[in-house]
């Protein structure tokens, strides 16, 4: 809905009825972040002078947060529709949390504005909301603390206390409290330079705690005391420690193999005896990081799996609501966990495939029910896009002896590949057919889409797992692991994949399956060829 839909107000004339009401009602130009008018009893709330006075206030020193969802009930709110939320303002400094209903307006010039109308203060003690939020704190193993703009430490959640102690005994004059705790004075002035600037701060530190030397990623942003309304420092910390680590073991890993290819590269050159040797030690290098792959895979699962439980728990409110901000961030968060858990089990898969392990659990599936689902799950997530996708097969089954799992997971790994590269509006079709591959009586699916497409010369670089460039997929982010594992499944089948593409016009996955696969068909199962000759 357009802007000329909202309320105009072109002069404050226009607001004369609103100086009746005996709440603050005051209209707030978001173009230019300040006040456009206020009420007689707005005035009053916000410890003004005149009009005028309040008019002139430099509202300058809001948070971004601030900016943004000022922004957000412009761009979300529909007109005549009013976004209730409790809000801490501070009037000459003084904090005082009220509800707040605002309404997206249109005021001179066509700037965009919020008309905002105040509810008396509000008791913390009895608002459920808030009191939910600040246990929840109690319980996060999110380190929380809180910092005057000097350093001095005001206070610190459970967590923190439980990492740093609720005070530091051992102080002195020398350091503020913030520098004991980031262990780094130099990082300590860097942080509040940050924060004095306006900007949010973030760092992985090595930090001294009760249990011992750990890292964590540190992240700082400005605040408001809700007691006494000056600018603080709040502090969060997650401890990555374990994540550090794995970095670490991995990196130490990969110097090893680079050092023990160098090494086996200079051996070929001097004999073919050696040469065999150095392929032997390579290949047994390739099964140690199969294997530590796998492992470290398993090790990310645990921690990820309560990263996606707790945000789901959250998500769904299951110990009170959250509001539309924090709904916002843990969506996002669930939405990455799930991303992070998809690109770990395609390593699994890698390091199975390559390490031998990877067994078929072979059934009588219907590859066209399969795909039909499949195509389905792909379109809802992107519904909106405009995206056609569509699947063609003369058959109303298609009995087929193979592994369900891997034979869904190589038509999800095709079928959002061609998602992925193909603009919106565009088309994607699925083409299954029998005696496709030369009629031998074996299979044929073809996955067809109209996107960007890939040139000749990269065909067979999208299928080398580990060596995937934005290049090759006309810079669109990508893991590079669905196409090979994709080949990979389908070839423990006994079939083939390989790709038909011309650059700028689309690109066809195309899937072969043996005869071997094609289970016995009834009467009225029967090829298109021979339906054809029959009628």
């Amino acid at each position: 809905m357009g802007s000329t839909a909202k309320q105009h107000f072109s002069k404050h004339e226009e607001l004369a009825s609103f100086d009746l009401l005996s709440t603050p009602v005051w209209i707030f130009d978001v173009e230019r972040h300040a006040m456009w008018w206020a009420n007689r009893r707005a005035v009053q709330f916000w410890r003004a002078d005149s009009l005028e006075e309040l008019l002139a206030r430099d509202f300058g020193s809001d948070n971004q947060a601030v900016r943004q969802r000022l922004s957000q009930v412009i761009s979300k709110t529909s007109p005549g529709e009013v976004a209730s939320e409790t809000w801490t303002l501070y009037p000459n400094d003084m904090p005082v949390t009220v509800l707040l209903a605002m309404s997206p307006i249109v005021i001179e010039d066509g700037r965009d504005a919020v008309l905002i109308e105040s509810s008396a203060p509000l008791d913390l003690q009895s608002n459920e909301e808030t009191l939910r939020l600040l246990e929840a704190t109690r319980y996060t193993s999110l380190m929380v603390s809180t910092f005057s703009l000097e350093g001095r430490l005001l206070s610190r959640n459970p967590a923190a206390i439980d990492t740093f102690g609720k005070s530091d005994d051992k102080k002195d004059d020398a350091h503020s409290d913030l520098d004991r705790q980031l262990g780094d004075r130099l990082v300590a002035e860097a942080l509040r330079q940050s924060i004095a600037g306006g900007h949010p701060f973030s760092r992985d530190l090595k930090v001294r705690t009760a249990q011992g030397p750990r890292w964590h990623q540190v992240q700082a942003q400005s605040g408001r005391d809700p007691r006494t309304g000056e600018g603080v420092i709040v502090v969060t910390e997650t401890d990555i420690t374990g994540r550090v680590q794995a970095e670490a073991r991995l990196a130490s890993l990969n110097s090893e193999l680079e050092k023990r290819v160098r090494q086996r590269t200079a051996a070929l050159e001097r004999s073919n005896e050696e040469a065999i040797e150095a392929r032997y030690e390579a290949e047994r290098a390739n099964r140690i990081k199969s294997k530590f792959l796998a492992n470290m895979s398993h090790e990310l699962r645990t921690p990820l799996n309560a990263i996606l439980g707790f945000s789901d728990i959250i998500r769904l409110g299951v110990f009170g609501p959250v509001n539309e901000r924090y709904l916002e961030y843990i969506t996002d968060i669930n939405t990455s966990a799930q991303h992070l858990l998809g690109l770990i089990d395609g390593l699994l898969d890698l390091a199975k495939i390559e390490a031998g392990k990877m067994m078929l659990q072979e059934s009588e599936i219907d590859l066209r029910a399969l795909l039909n689902e499949t195509l389905q799950m792909v379109a809802a997530t992107n519904q909106g896009s405009g995206k056609e996708m569509t699947l063609d097969c003369p058959l109303p089954e298609v009995p087929l002896l193979a592994d369900a799992r891997l034979m869904k997971q190589v038509a999800l790994n095709l079928l959002s590949n061609a998602a992925k590269f193909t603009p919106e509006q565009g088309r994607i079709t699925v083409a299954l057919r029998l005696d496709g591959a030369g009629g031998d009586g074996g299979l044929e699916v073809r996955f067809t889409d109209n996107g960007i497409g890939i040139d000749a010369s990269k065909l067979d670089l999208v299928f080398r797992p580990y060596e995937h460039n934005a290049s090759f997929a006309g810079g669109v982010k990508n893991t590079g692991l669905g196409l090979p594992i994709a080949r990979s499944f389908v070839e423990l089948h006994g079939g083939s994949l390989h790709l038909e593409s011309v650059l700028g016009e689309g690109t066809t996955a195309v899937l072969r399956l043996p005869a071997a696969r094609v289970l016995a068909r009834g009467p009225a199962q029967i090829s298109p060829g021979r339906a054809a000759a029959e009628g």
